[in-house]
């Protein structure tokens, strides 16, 4: 193994505590970096950092991965901190041997018209796609909506040019964003949890019994996974679908952030927040038995790459209604896919699979089939090679 760092760039807010040690309530933890390494000897992670409490896993936790801090810069009105930014990023791109950007998002393409000046070798993991994730109705942010257009054409640039390149999906991203040079597909998603997703698919699916809806006057019972720092998930869509549908379902929503509250509220003037339970963040372990025990999995998005909450319903066996965003048309027939916003068209999809138990297992064994080809799929360790092509550039 050469002695290399890579650089990667991530969109998360990692917090320092203070004993100077990094912290993430997001999946990119100190187990996500580890599969970087072995190409690369070095992982060097670059995002903003703030100081506060610890919380959440640990980010610096192995030896070999360390963090590179960016300024926290909450708003583009903050001038002064938009300049500390700007040469904190000119000095960053002067490291490491080579480096990754994982867009959308603003940090990477904050940073990339710097790194192309760089001559560093760099690949792209596209995890999703700015053209609808960043209008004002999936954001919410006036700056993300006034950016998106630029954004998109600096992302399509850093694709065409990079080295080597990532898809987390196998047709829809690279029709939008064609690579430059060699490239391949695989999620970012922990195979270990799918694998775990899959033994409960089978106790569900092995079973003849009727899962959890036992008859037409028991309520169906969805659930959701999701952040909530921003209204990407839809949350709000799903508790108008329940609204709708009230009385014939209920649902359990997973996940936590800064809109939770608001959430909360809004099911309470739907007159809904009796069918609705917020489980807060919840550990794989905790989650695996909520896939166990309800009927069916939706996800309305707004915006998405290829969804891991999706990908972990599908191997558990759930019948699964998404929108139509990022890779979702590539895991579920269109039947039971609905357009962003669609209120009425997710409460249809969800009515008709709560009539009958039959459907929903056979939509359930029919989603764990397409999960076992992708895992089957990556077998060839395609992760593995974009790493060392990527090392192979390195001069």
């Amino acid at each position: 193994m050469r002695d290399l760092t890579v650089r990667i760039v991530v969109e998360a807010r990692l917090v320092r505590d203070e004993y100077g040690n990094i912290w993430t309530n997001d999946a990119e933890d100190a187990a996500f970096f580890r599969r970087y390494i072995g190409a690369f000897r070095h992982v060097e992670v670059v995002a903003r950092v703030a100081n506060g409490a610890a919380a959440g896993r640990r980010v610096d936790a192995h030896p070999d991965v360390s963090v590179v801090p960016l300024p926290s810069v909450h708003s583009p009105r903050t001038v002064l901190a938009l300049g500390a930014y700007v040469r904190s990023i000119r000095r960053v791109v002067q490291g490491g041997d080579a480096w990754i950007l994982r867009p959308p998002g603003a940090v990477a393409l904050s940073i990339w018209p710097f790194l192309k000046r760089s001559n560093k070798p760099f690949g792209v993991e596209v995890v999703g796609d700015p053209t609808s994730g960043w209008r004002w109705s999936a954001s919410h942010s006036p700056a993300l909506a006034l950016l998106r257009r630029p954004m998109v054409r600096s992302m399509r640039e850093a694709v065409g040019r990079a080295s080597v390149t990532s898809y987390v999906t196998t047709q829809s991203l690279q029709r939008e964003y064609p690579c430059g040079g060699w490239s391949t597909s695989y999620s970012s998603i922990d195979v270990g949890r799918l694998e775990m997703a899959r033994q409960v698919g089978q106790r569900r699916l092995g079973s003849r019994a009727p899962i959890a809806c036992e008859g037409p006057t028991t309520p169906l019972q969805m659930l959701l996974v999701g952040q909530m720092s921003r209204p990407f998930k839809g949350i709000d869509i799903a508790i108008r679908c329940v609204r709708k549908l009230q009385g014939l379902v209920t649902l359990q929503v997973v996940g936590d952030g800064a809109l939770r509250g608001d959430y909360e509220r809004m099911a309470a003037r739907e007159q809904v927040r009796h069918l609705v339970r917020f489980h807060g963040r919840l550990s794989f372990e905790q989650l695996l038995r909520h896939l166990e025990a309800v009927d069916i999995f939706i996800l309305p998005s707004r915006r998405e790459g290829l969804p891991r909450a999706l990908l972990e319903a599908m191997a558990a066996g759930l019948p699964c209604v998404a929108t139509d965003v990022g890779g979702t048309r590539e895991l579920l027939p269109d039947d039971w896919v609905v357009p962003v916003g669609a209120v009425e068209d997710l409460a249809d999809r969800v009515s008709r699979m709560g009539g009958s138990v039959a459907r929903r297992r056979s939509i359930g064994e029919r989603n764990a089939r397409v999960i076992d080809g992708l895992m089957a799929s990556w077998a060839n360790d395609p992760r593995g090679q974009f790493l060392r092509r990527l090392a192979a550039a390195c001069r």
